[in-house]
Parts: structure tokens; C-alpha cells; sequence
């Protein structure tokens, strides 16, 4: 791909997905966490299911057999991040997640094969200092607006690994066994809809259609599902399979 092509993809990555924090927590104001997920993954699967249709894709014992444990990977990383997010800050949120380069890196090294230089590991090792620094600050005084609460820390920290992990799976999906990046984020969003179907319903159940009534928590709602779900996860799957796992994760 060409630079530009790779520096627009990175970018949009980093506005859709940055967003995603602001905007669930505000929506935590009206609705419960997994319903509030089932309801972004649900729009998010109708709005893909036709285009996933139309694509070419393995046989679906073998999508299951393949593609689902990678794709549990994503929803697990929402849970811990939804959980995380009550507790926490927007702003906590995000910088925690600048430490995922630095898992990343060390599994793609050992579990992939990615190069890394000295350049690279610099940068990544000081992102990850900040990061711990954020994670125990709350330990030393009240919880502030940028350093968040210490357990809501833990908790996004936990999500940053799986969601490590997950690029990691990606990597190997889409560069190693050929899957298309949209069959990835298709099943991926196909999945979360299902685990949040069981807990938004079953086991966390919330109200789901009083908060719809207002316009602005739907436009809200109608961008978490297109903005930070398709288009960011989508963008991110296409940076894993033409860059590497450790440049996107960057």
C-alpha cells in the first residue's frame, strides 16, 4: 500500500477508535454496559451481514474452528473494558491501551517472527512506563480525572491483553491463512453480538428501549456501532494484514 493509503488507514483508526471511550461513557448515563454492547454489536452485525454474504470465506466449520476462538478474544477485550469504564476515566482508558504496542511486540516476536529494532523498542518501552505510572498513581491519593480509579485500571489493563492478543490472532488469520480482513471483523462483530446477546439479557439485563427515545443517545448509539465498531475494527484488520501487527497495534 501506499504511504498515504497507510497513513489515512492509521489515522482513521485512531479517530474511530479513540472516540469510542468518550462516547461509552456517556452513554453509560443511560444505558447498562452489555446492553448498551449488545445493542452496538447487533446494528453493527445487520449493517455487515449482507456484505459478509457476498464474500469469499472457508467453510463454516472451519470459521468456527479458526476464526471464533480469535473472535471470542475481541469480546472478552469489550467486557474488561466496559467493566473497566465504570470505574475509570475515558482519558485513563486510552492512555492504559498505549501499552498494547509493547505486548504486542512481544508476542508477535516470539509467537509470529516480526522483527523489531532498537528504534522501535525504545519508543514502545517508554509508552509502557507511562502507562504502569497511570495504572498505580490512583494507589497514592483520591482518583483524579486523568489517572482514574486503580481497580477500573486493572481492568482496562486486562482488556489491552486480549486485545493484544487478538491482534496477534488476526496477524496470524490474515497473513498466514489468507482470510480477508472483513471476514475477520464480520466475525468478530458476529460474535460480540452473540456473548452480549447472553449477557446484556440473561445474566447484566438493562433497560434497552428508554434510553433509544431520545435522538441524541441514539446518534450516539448509531456511531458506536458504525464509527468505533465497523470502521475502526475493520481499519485495524486491514493495518494487520498489510503492515504488521506491532505497526497497527502502534
Amino acid at each position: 500500500p501506499s504511504s498515504l493509503l497507510t497513513v489515512l488507514v492509521l489515522l482513521g483508526i485512531a479517530v474511530t477508535g479513540g472516540s469510542a471511550p468518550p462516547v461509552t461513557k456517556i452513554l453509560f448515563r443511560s444505558f447498562s454496559p452489555f446492553p448498551l454492547a449488545f445493542i452496538r454489536f447487533l446494528i453493527a452485525s445487520a449493517i455487515l451481514f449482507p456484505f459478509f454474504l457476498k464474500l469469499k470465506r472457508p467453510h463454516f466449520s472451519v470459521l468456527i474452528r479458526e476464526v471464533l476462538p480469535i473472535a471470542i478474544l475481541s469480546s472478552l477485550n469489550i467486557v474488561f473494558f466496559y467493566l473497566g469504564l465504570l470505574k475509570t476515566t475515558a482519558n485513563a482508558s486510552n492512555i492504559i491501551y498505549a501499552g498494547t504496542p509493547l505486548l504486542v511486540a512481544i508476542l508477535a516476536k516470539f509467537l509470529l517472527g516480526e522483527r523489531l529494532t532498537l528504534r522501535k523498542i525504545a519508543g514502545i518501552l517508554l509508552g509502557f512506563i507511562g502507562v504502569v505510572t497511570i495504572i498505580i498513581l490512583p494507589l497514592f491519593g483520591s482518583g483524579q480525572r486523568v489517572t482514574g480509579d486503580f481497580h477500573g485500571n486493572v481492568l482496562v489493563f486486562v482488556a489491552t491483553i486480549t486485545w493484544a492478543l487478538y491482534t496477534i490472532g488476526s496477524r496470524y488469520l490474515t497473513d498466514r491463512r489468507g482470510y480477508q480482513p472483513l471476514v475477520v471483523t464480520s466475525l468478530s462483530i458476529f460474535t460480540s453480538a452473540a456473548v452480549f446477546l447472553v449477557l446484556g439479557n440473561f445474566i447484566f439485563p438493562g433497560n434497552y428501549t428508554q434510553p433509544l427515545s431520545s435522538q441524541s443517545t441514539l446518534f450516539l448509539v448509531l456511531y458506536l456501532a458504525v464509527g468505533p465498531t465497523i470502521g475502526a475494527i475493520f481499519l485495524y484488520q486491514w493495518a494487520i494484514k498489510h503492515l504488521s501487527a506491532t505497526t497497527a497495534s502502534l
